[in-house]
């Protein structure tokens, strides 16, 4: 036996890709090689083109464009196997940590948050636009929790639209309930619960977040979404509306089975329009200047939970990457569903 060097799941000495992560054995020693031209510094030490051509680029550009920070997009090099990591001026490779089943993994990086004065549909006082530093990778379901997912775990179906089947997204669930299934996903596979059931119910709407260090499932923050939502655009939408949404013009008034439209380029589905998705935080101003994993106000300030993305329903102007509405966390509604995040 054998330890795979993608996933560290013990496999048999003849294997030539992982039965765990499903990666091809033979990357992992082109990975070394190339791994080797770039410390070495020297080309001959690699014994293919291709690993002559990535370690090239890699001493090119240790460090993703201006643009690519910016962005968030991730630089063809640092696809694949594996992800470059650059410490103290130290190129080396870490190895990709395993995403699970039905989750996308987001690299970090920095975009600009908020929309333009000029970008139709924009909420003048809401949309400030600031730039956002998110310095941890984080994964999020590819697509919006469904009523079968949520049966499955729940035992009920909430939803207003439980006709439309097990392939819908869960409608009308509150912010609380929500949480509470984030709970339960997380003791289904023995993680940690990030919200404190002690917190639920609380007059105060604490509704108590563990933190960004726990090991379970959770809302995304604001931020997050709407870095994932842009998947590196910075139009009002990451493609033409009509492809990518459920929204007024295309749901003929009802929730529709999820990642049937086009994904953005994340590979994320219906980010926008199906149902408005609950964010983990309270609705505040945004800050004037460079954030960094910011996660909103620390209490409720008389406000609410911020819902993202736009729904079925919901007119043009509400179907953007930017837009904010916001929801009373103790109440669901025939919009409302969510996605979560790790």
């Amino acid at each position: 036996m054998k330890s795979c060097p993608y996933c560290a799941e013990e496999i048999q000495d003849a294997a030539s890709k992982c039965g765990y992560c499903g990666e091809r054995l033979s990357e992992a020693k082109e990975t070394r090689q190339i791994t080797d031209v770039v410390t070495s510094g020297s080309p001959a030490t690699a014994t293919s083109a291709k690993s002559q051509d990535v370690a090239g680029s890699l001493r090119a550009a240790s460090l993703p464009s201006d643009g690519a920070r910016r962005t968030g997009a991730t630089p063809k090099w640092a696809l694949g196997a594996s992800v470059l990591l650059v410490i103290g001026g130290a190129v080396a490779f870490a190895l990709r940590a395993r995403t699970p089943s039905g989750f996308v993994r987001i690299e970090p990086g920095r975009f600009t948050m908020g929309s333009p004065p000029e970008e139709e549909g924009r909420h003048q006082f809401e949309e400030t636009q600031h730039d956002v530093i998110l310095s941890r990778p984080f994964l999020m379901k590819a697509t919006e929790v469904t009523q079968g997912e949520w049966k499955a775990l729940m035992g009920v179906n909430p939803s207003t639209f439980a006709s439309c089947g097990d392939t819908c997204p869960v409608d009308g669930v509150s912010w609380d309930d929500a949480a509470r299934y984030l709970n339960a996903l997380s003791r289904s596979e023995g993680l940690e619960q990030c919200y404190d059931p002690a917190a639920f119910g609380d007059p105060e709407h604490r509704r108590r977040f563990i933190g960004h260090g726990c090991g379970g499932y959770r809302f995304p923050t604001e931020a997050e979404w709407e870095y994932a939502c842009r998947a590196g655009s910075e139009a009002a939408r990451y493609g033409d509306l009509d492809q990518v949404a459920w929204y007024e013009k295309t749901s003929s008034g009802t929730t529709h089975a999820v990642a049937q439209m086009k994904p953005n380029a994340w590979g994320l589905y219906d980010m926008l329009g199906n149902v408005s998705e609950w964010t983990g935080d309270w609705l505040g101003d945004f800050p004037a200047g460079i954030a960094t994993d910011p996660g909103g106000p620390a209490s409720s300030v008389g406000s609410g939970r911020v819902m993202r993305g736009g729904n079925f329903h919901a007119q043009t102007r509400w179907v953007r990457s930017a837009a904010r509405d916001v929801g009373n966390p103790e109440l669901g509604g025939p919009g409302g569903g969510f996605r979560p995040a790790k």
